[in-house]
Parts: C-alpha cells; structure tokens; sequence
C-alpha cells in the first residue's frame, strides 16, 4: 500500500440541492480539501464520511468547479 496526494473534480451531482460526494479512490482521513472555482474552502465545509464520500455544507450548482483534494490509499 501506498499513498500520494490527488486532485480532481468532486464525483457526483452538481443540482443545488445534492450535498454528497466522492473521490475515485479511498482517502486518509482528514485529508479532504474542497476548492470552489479555485479557492480552498474552510475545513468546516466538509464533512468526511469515510472510505470515498464526503458532504458538503453546501449544495454546490451546475455552472460551479469544484475540486477535491486529498491523501489517496493505494492499494
């Protein structure tokens, strides 16, 4: 196992209404950082539910890049 830092686009519904998401591969715990539109978010913004998923205090719109960045298990 090893590990290494990713970021990429949240994985998941962009609608204004949906708040849960995930990465594309197993996270360390609080290592998750969400950027909208290129700036880092407070660490308040999301809430790690462990293995890929995590929420979002807010529910992020359509014309919006969110990006997440974090530790990555790889196997």
């Amino acid at each position: 196992m090893s590990l290494r830092h990713k970021t990429e686009l949240i994985i998941g519904t962009q609608d204004g209404v949906n708040v849960s998401f995930n990465t594309s591969a197993t996270y360390v715990p609080t290592t998750v950082f969400v950027y909208q539109d290129g700036q880092m978010q407070a660490k308040d913004v999301v809430t790690e539910t462990g293995g890929t998923g995590f929420d979002l205090a807010v529910a992020p719109e359509s014309d919006e890049n969110w990006q997440v960045r974090y530790i990555a298990v790889i196997p």
